[in-house]
């Protein structure tokens, strides 16, 4: 093969891989925005008829501390971690001082529940079982408790 032939084959496979990995590229996250009033009321979302009144984590430093080092989480409450895109997300639990469930949330809905156990318990890093835009941290049995699983809706 001449170079030009070869520079017009690296050219198109280049361009096709690009193609792909922008299909799978989410922008933003899916979910609605959650409900917030105009009396600085949390934000809240809803999960199998139960409002849940949430913390952000946007920030790479906000994703980065989460909810390390809380002694206490109400029991309505909870973290939403929002990302960029839907991509195989981790946890971990450095300096979690209560256990939780991890629900893992794409374009809207769950795709999956995790027990994450506090640090005292065990050291352990989870995994998404898929790919995930929106991870929710709520205090341990309240998914079970509230009949979350994969496939609930989130509003």
């Amino acid at each position: 093969m001449d170079k030009i032939t070869i520079l017009v084959i690296v050219i198109v496979v280049l361009m096709i891989g690009s193609i792909f990995l922008l299909s799978r590229i989410k922008i933003q996250a899916s979910v609605p925005l959650p409900k917030q009033n105009n009396n600085s009321v949390p934000n809240s979302i809803t999960i199998e008829g139960k409002e849940i009144f949430i913390e952000y984590a946007r920030t790479r430093q906000e994703q980065q501390t989460g909810l390390m080092n809380r002694k206490f989480l109400d029991e309505n409450a909870g973290m939403l971690f929002v990302f960029s895109m839907a991509l195989p997300q981790s946890f971990w639990n450095q300096n979690t001082l209560i256990p939780l469930d991890v629900i893992w949330i794409r374009n809207g809905v769950v795709i999956g529940v995790s027990a994450l156990p506090n640090i005292q318990e065990q050291s352990k890093t989870i995994f998404s079982p898929g790919l995930a835009d929106q991870v929710l941290e709520v205090n341990a049995g309240f998914a079970n408790q509230y009949n979350i699983k994969r496939g609930s809706i989130i509003k």
